[in-house]
């Protein structure tokens, strides 16, 4: 089953002077590991945006899990179920703690705060940092 497929995906910066994607084509079937290697300002960052909804392209369709991005009226609910992103840089509030941290994407669902605290602590565990 394929999970992602991007279609003749071009983005461009600079009013086009740099072309960060051109012309890209990929496929990747549920269940596949993929690595996405190369120099720095091959275009690395910018496809992993397309491909966490943080972006559009200029050109061309990015299909998540049967969805085209492009016809979602609402990308950040289209990410908090269906996209997981960790950035290269953490971007966690210093002044909260990992549990408010974590509890963050949380605030809009449909729960009780109990609920959230429980996910919460269930995640936390899950990547062993309970401690």
């Amino acid at each position: 089953m394929e999970l992602i497929r991007l279609t003749n995906v071009l983005k461009e910066y600079d009013d086009g002077s740099v072309r960060a994607l051109n012309n890209i084509n990929l496929s990747v079937e549920k269940g596949s590991f993929v690595s996405i290697i190369g120099p720095s300002g091959s275009g690395k960052s910018t496809l992993l945006n397309m491909l966490g909804a943080l972006d559009s392209p200029d050109y061309g369709q990015v299909i998540i899990n049967g969805v085209d991005l492009a016809r979602q009226k609402d990308l950040s609910d289209f990410r908090r179920h269906e996209i997981g992103f960790i950035f290269q840089l953490h971007n966690l509030l210093p002044n909260l703690t990992v549990q408010e941290n974590v509890e963050i994407p949380l605030m809009d669902a449909n729960m009780s705060e109990k609920d959230k605290h429980k996910r919460a602590l269930l995640f936390i565990e899950a990547v062993g940092l309970i401690d």
